[in-house]
């Protein structure tokens, strides 16, 4: 989504094992959100969060959380 000087952008997936080997379940679901502040022309700063739950057969993973931040200067 984006107005004036912003972007925002959010996003939701989830992936099984649909081949059933030795018939685990496994599973990964991922969401992350980002935002875009264009400064000036040509300039712009980022930030992004995702976040990662995996699932193997009935044992939960450990969550992994990722954060991210940039500027861009096109020139």
């Amino acid at each position: 989504y984006a107005w004036d000087a912003y972007e925002l952008a959010a996003d939701y997936g989830k992936a099984e094992d649909y081949l059933k080997v030795a018939s685990t379940n496994d599973s990964v679901t991922s969401m992350g959100l980002g935002a875009q502040y264009h400064l000036v022309d040509g300039v712009s700063v980022a930030a992004l969060y995702r976040n990662f739950d995996a699932k193997q057969g009935a044992t939960e993973l450990d969550s992994i959380n990722m954060y991210g931040v940039n500027m861009r200067v096109k020139f």
